[in-house]
Order: C-alpha cells, then structure tokens, then sequence
C-alpha cells in the first residue's frame, strides 16, 4: 500500500474477481461450475451489476455487445448505449443485454480500474 500513496498508481489487482461467485472457465478450480447466462437470439435481459469490492472500482463487459445502462442505485436514469460500465464499490448498475450478435458464446469480464502504474526506486 506504501507504495500505491508513493506513485498515485492503483493497488495490487486481484485475479481472481468472480461473476456470480465463480472465477471462470480460465481457472481450473471453476470452470466446470461457470456462470452461464443462455439468451435466446433478440431477446433483452436484465443485468443487474454489484460491485461487493471494499475499495476497487470495476469495469465490466460483455464481449461483443453493448449495454444500454438504465438504473444507477435503483435510481432510473436516462438510458444511454456504451459497450463498458465501471461499477464503484458498493454500487449497483442496472444494464439491458439485446442478444443481438450470431448465436455463440460471449464472456462477460470484470477488471479493477488502474491509473500509469511506475516505480521510483528513489522513493524506498
């Protein structure tokens, strides 16, 4: 953490962020228990993102697709297209998924936001 005051960068990023309490089909621990979202060609859902990170914001998407945000801490906004939401701790983000690609399978991914991260070795 001294480091991270020392150079402004962002703390160490974890590799193990979990979609519906699993890490994913990259990690052998998990991959027979991946999250799987089935979507029936031009159907629209409803996904409803929590950042449960103590002090991490987080990007997430869904590979190919955009997200049309509608809510913000169960609070409607206008709602505006983006392939990218980032989700602060603690915060909720309400995002319609149209199953609008060819038929296939998409990974949807969370990762940590992260500022130019250097070291100074005059700083130890």
């Amino acid at each position: 953490m001294r480091q991270v005051v020392f150079t402004g960068g962002a703390p160490n990023v974890s590799n193990a962020y979990t979609i519906n309490g699993q890490l994913g089909d990259l990690y052998a621990c998990s991959r027979q228990d991946t999250t799987r979202l089935f979507v029936s060609p031009s159907d629209t859902v409803l996904l409803r993102v929590i950042n449960s990170a103590l002090n991490q914001q987080l990007f997430f998407i869904v590979a190919n697709h955009m997200l049309t945000v509608v809510a913000a801490d169960a609070v409607y906004s206008k709602p505006f297209a983006t392939n990218v939401i980032m989700v602060g701790p603690g915060q909720t983000t309400d995002v319609l998924l149209t199953a609008n690609q060819s038929p296939g399978h998409y990974y949807m991914a969370a990762r940590a936001y992260g500022s130019h991260f250097f070291l100074n070795p005059f700083l130890e």
